[in-house]
């Protein structure tokens, strides 16, 4: 009657010993509301807010930058978010804040474009963070305005909800 008791007790405690903690950002933004405007900082922190604002299936998600970004060099940090938005079938566009754009350069559209695409080739990294799958159902409008100083910036990217497929 002691082995069985004693063996059930072992049991629960080897079964107890192998749970495991969920990761400490997944703890703290658990209870953190989501947010829907979003400042890039180049870290880690910045792909766990979006991931849990992207979770919450907000209806838009705006990302702000500090810096001047352009086109053609959007952050590393942000082309992956980019690509697996497209890669779930989303879609990424390019769009001004200002009434006429005027950019010294005609080559700035295939610019960003260039950059999109180098970002599609991270797809086998992309499809092994789970955080990136989150895009779904997104899409990304990257507006663009120039600077004072005449130079084509990155204002803002605006992520947006698809709408709902209407079934006949």
């Amino acid at each position: 009657m002691t082995r069985p008791l004693m063996l059930s007790f072992m049991l629960a405690l080897v079964l107890t010993a192998c749970t495991t903690n969920p990761p400490e950002n997944q703890v703290k933004l658990e209870g953190t509301p989501a947010q829907s405007k979003l400042q890039f900082v180049d870290l880690q922190q910045f792909d766990s807010d979006l991931a849990h604002s992207l979770s919450k299936e907000m209806p838009t998600v705006e990302i702000d930058f500090y810096g001047k970004v352009t086109p053609n060099n959007l952050p590393e940090r942000l082309r992956p978010w980019m690509a697996s938005l497209e890669a779930n079938g989303g879609t990424v566009r390019l769009a001004s804040t200002e009434s006429t754009v005027t950019t010294r350069s005609p080559l700035l559209l295939i610019g960003v474009l260039s950059s999109l695409w180098s970002a599609a080739k991270m797809g086998a990294d992309i499809k092994s963070k789970l955080d990136y799958k989150k895009t779904k159902g997104y899409n990304a409008t990257i507006y663009i305005k120039t600077a004072p100083d005449g130079e084509v910036v990155v204002e803002k990217v605006l992520l947006t909800q698809q709408p709902p497929v209407k079934v006949p």
